[in-house]
């Protein structure tokens, strides 16, 4: 019963943590979206990519590689 507590216990924290990402606007298309961010050119968290945008920005570079942490 004890492990069952502790299993659920980190389930809801999962489930609560991943409502808290932020939001973002794409400086791109103007898509408002939550998830992972990408730099533009600026690197500056003022002016985030959504992924559809930096994929298309970033083209041929690997668009991963500029992810905002």
């Amino acid at each position: 019963m004890r492990k069952l507590k502790i299993a659920l216990a980190l389930f809801l924290i999962c489930i609560f943590m991943a409502g808290c990402s932020p939001s973002w606007t794409c400086s791109m298309c103007g898509d408002d979206f939550r998830g992972r961010a990408y730099y533009d050119v600026l690197m500056d968290r003022e002016w985030v990519l959504c992924e559809s945008s930096a994929r298309e920005y970033w083209a041929p570079l690997n668009f991963r590689d500029f992810q905002v942490r």
